[in-house]
């Protein structure tokens, strides 16, 4: 036994030969543990037939792309014997055998069904709260948000991901918001910071945050609360104290240029 088989039967990941074709060549020990099918039992199979079939269109175009000699890494689910699902991500790699004819297609695979579980639930709990959670890079891009954002602004987590969170933030705010992420760069947690923030149907919004940078990842953990009721009373209750002192000032303009007579006993 070579040194690469050797690798290839103690590795705790999945490995997996497939042709050109799709169908599978050999297949590792981790593989036969995990999914729980005996090499004999996929060998000659088709590599389609053990996923799932929602992810068969996503998996279908990453052949496609390997049967073109393009390397790409990709995640879908994969059928077990028991009839339960692994999660599996994948890196792929086409590669040509000295002596066979058609390009073959290396497959490591990796279980991270734990994980998954764990990120849903963890969505699950995130998603029965009120307060507005997001992680950030230090390049001003928000790389997770909670699903109540997408209650508070009406975009969705794909579109709030997808630009920096400058672009969503109201022009007049901008200054202030990048003296704050500078600030959360030089390793400053932010406390009740308030901006504006678009929303999908062109109002905005005040979001009050609470950001904590860890430098060492270069990420930073975000609180936010919607504040935008408080703040409309706020400036409302401004407004009305402005308006009443003009009234005040108005009044005392008036009666000073008011010119009083009396007698000498005072009438």
């Amino acid at each position: 036994m070579n040194l690469e088989q050797r690798f290839f039967n103690l590795s705790p990941d999945l490995y997996c030969l497939v042709d050109i074709h799709g169908f599978i060549q050999q297949v590792n020990p981790a593989f036969e543990k995990i999914l729980g099918f005996a090499a004999s039992e996929v060998l000659a199979q088709p590599y389609l037939a053990l996923v799932h079939l929602n992810d068969v269109p996503a998996t279908t175009e990453a052949l496609e792309a390997l049967k073109r000699g393009i390397s790409t890494s990709y995640h879908n689910r994969y059928r077990c014997k028991d009839g339960s699902e692994k999660f599996v991500e994948w890196i792929a790699e086409p590669a040509m055998e000295e002596g066979v004819e058609e390009r073959l297609i290396y497959m490591v695979g990796r279980d991270v069904t734990a994980q998954k579980r764990l990120l849903e639930e963890q969505e699950r709990f995130f998603t029965v709260g009120a307060d507005l959670l997001s992680i950030g890079t230090f390049d001003g891009v928000l790389t997770w948000v909670s699903p109540s954002w997408e209650k508070a602004l009406g975009w969705t987590k794909e579109e709030l991901t997808a630009y920096p969170w400058l672009h969503f933030v109201h022009p007049e705010d901008h200054e202030k918001t990048q003296q704050a992420g500078q600030e959360l760069v030089a390793g400053v947690e932010l406390i009740s910071f308030e901006n504006r923030y678009l929303c999908k149907d062109g109002s905005y919004r005040w979001i009050s945050w609470r950001s904590r940078p860890f430098p060492d990842e270069r990420i930073i953990y975000g609180v936010a609360v919607d504040v935008t009721e408080r703040k409309l009373a706020e400036m409302s209750a401004q407004e009305a104290l402005k308006e009443s002192e003009e009234r005040y000032r108005t009044f005392v303009n008036t009666v000073s240029s008011v010119v009083w007579t009396t007698n000498s006993e005072g009438y």
